[in-house]
């Protein structure tokens, strides 16, 4: 979330009133309480999906507020259990399947993820860059049918390669499949650990 946070709502104002959901919930950098406090405030639901339980959530999954739901499991399972209910969503923050910024030398950060993964889920794809690109783009394919008609998504820890023309990082291969369905690129912000994409329906 980083630095968006303090502006994120400026950004959600194009969005509908359906819920909330947040893939890849809190781990410091305070994504969770805000999107929280910020449906409590419109009357919405938030959901919040992440693979494990991890101690950051510990609380409210004990004492969940009145209009949150929580689900341990990965994205693409919760979607695959809402498609045929009625559960529409007018934010999306795609922030699960940490991205490895430092290759092959990897980084502790990385590597206890990486072990955590595999002691949880080890029946998930293989913890990489290209594993997480596609688990992104198909939780972005089965959320087609459960997007509101202005729904707002934010990519986390994605940005745009300005040499290739193209975008980098864990939604690399999800954005072009929300701009084939007819998202556009609202704001783009920084660059690797410090960067995110949000897109709108809001084209003109």
């Amino acid at each position: 979330m980083g630095r968006l946070v303090d502006n994120i709502e400026t950004y959600l104002e194009a969005a509908d009133t359906g819920d909330i959901l947040e893939i890849g919930m809190d781990r410091g950098e305070g994504s969770t309480p805000w999107f929280i406090n910020y449906a409590k405030r419109k009357g919405i639901r938030y959901v919040g999906c992440d693979i494990m339980r991890q101690k950051q959530m510990t609380q409210l999954l004990n004492n969940p507020p009145e209009h949150c739901e929580f689900h341990i499991m990965p994205g693409e399972d919760y979607l695959r259990s809402v498609l045929d209910s009625d559960q529409k969503f007018s934010a999306v923050y795609l922030d699960n399947f940490d991205w490895n910024y430092w290759g092959e030398k990897g980084n502790g950060l990385i590597t206890n993820q990486k072990k955590d993964y595999e002691a949880h889920h080890p029946h998930c794809p293989q913890f990489d860059n290209v594993h997480s690109q596609a688990a992104h783009l198909n939780q972005c394919i089965l959320l087609t049918a459960c997007l509101t008609p202005n729904a707002v998504v934010v990519c986390d820890d994605t940005w745009y390669d300005a040499d290739n023309l193209v975008y980098l990082g864990k939604c690399g291969a999800a954005i072009p499949y929300l701009v084939s369905i007819g998202f556009c690129v609202t704001h783009t912000q920084g660059v690797k650990q410090n960067s995110c994409v949000v897109l709108t329906r809001q084209c003109s």
